[in-house]
């Protein structure tokens, strides 16, 4: 009986080969090759400071929260900004952010309980802010203001967008894990309601189809314990 012989060669090209698609297959977190640090989001707000602030439009408060926002990713993004400051390069007085009303308690995110997925999706059922219908907020955002808890009046404050900026609004690009540096009036960030910083990936429009665009938002709960301690406002109205 003839024995037949598995070469060695085979072997060993068969599992480059198998090693090699392996390699192609993307990872379930997909970060690896996509951000800068693994262990911090694409793009974030980290808070630099909260202090004093000359206010740059009237009726501003006088204590402002200063972030670092940060490109934690291998591609460029855009932002609506002011002009940098000409001694600090990284710095901006403002950038473009819409203050939004929260519809669940502050900071809640859905955990996916009611999101269906597959083995090795489960950790991607976090990034839903339930609900996330944008405009919807934005036309109910003067009667949330409105609103009344306990008494108490709700005044929401405008972000810097549009005609509210208070400058003439640029384009600043950051490149991949470069930050700028700015500041906003704190209560831009408050029990009722958060902040979002919308960007865009700096990708040349090749295509006809528009481009997407996201947000980074930030919640009261992203603040400071010591700075939440000594600010609590009123809640959100039930």
């Amino acid at each position: 009986m003839k024995k037949s012989r598995f070469s060695p060669f085979v072997f060993l090209v068969a599992f480059y080969v198998a090693s090699a698609i392996c390699q192609q297959q993307p990872s379930p977190s997909g970060s690896g090759t996509f951000t800068i640090d693994d262990s911090k989001p694409y793009v974030y707000l980290a808070v630099d400071h909260i202090g004093p602030r000359n206010p740059l439009r009237d009726g501003e408060v006088g204590v402002g929260l200063w972030f670092r926002l940060k490109n934690n990713c291998k591609i460029p993004i855009v932002v609506i900004a002011s002009a940098l400051d000409t001694q600090k390069t990284d710095q901006a007085s403002w950038v473009g952010d819409e203050v939004i009303p929260n519809a669940l308690p502050v900071g809640a995110e859905s955990v996916g309980s009611m999101i269906g997925y597959r083995h090795g999706e489960e950790n991607f059922t976090d990034i839903f802010l339930m609900p996330n219908n944008h405009e919807d907020e934005i036309k109910g955002g003067v009667a949330l203001s409105r609103a009344t808890d306990h008494g108490q009046k709700f005044i929401l404050p405008r972000g810097y967008i549009d005609l509210n900026a208070p400058s003439s609004p640029v384009l600043k690009l950051i490149p991949p894990g470069a930050e700028v540096l700015f500041s906003v009036p704190a209560n831009h960030v408050g029990e009722s309601w958060h902040m979002e910083v919308p960007f865009r990936f700096a990708i040349e429009p090749h295509v006809a189809l528009r481009q997407p665009y996201s947000y980074v938002a930030f919640f009261w709960d992203d603040l400071p314990k010591a700075y939440r301690s000594g600010h609590a406002g009123p809640a959100a109205p039930q």
